[in-house]
């Protein structure tokens, strides 16, 4: 049986719990967002207003081309700051995205 293609909805509350609760600038202190709710934060992430392109990217690769990590990796580099909160949390945002993609 094959297991459901993962949702952005689901993407987003993963990213919430694992990546959020460590970031310097979530607005609501460092353990809030580990409960999947959305932060006043978000709407002024630059994480939050990529992951859709990210999910994206990710959905429609081929894994047995492979480059999908690295690729995502170079996506989120070059649409974030230096030093930004997705810059610095890139991996563990792709994780977080592969690891729903289940390939």
């Amino acid at each position: 049986m094959r297991a459901a293609r993962p949702t952005i909805d689901h993407v987003r509350r993963v990213v919430r719990c694992r990546v959020c609760g460590r970031c310097p600038y979530h607005v609501t202190g460092p353990l809030r967002g580990g409960d999947g709710r959305a932060s006043p934060c978000e709407t002024r992430c630059r994480l939050f207003s990529h992951l859709p392109l990210l999910f994206e990217v990710a959905r429609q690769a081929d894994p047995v081309v492979g480059r999908r990590h690295e690729r995502l990796i170079e996506i989120a580099q070059k649409i974030t700051r230096p030093g930004g909160p997705l810059r610095r949390n890139a991996y563990a945002v792709v994780e977080v995205i592969e690891e729903a993609m289940g390939d």
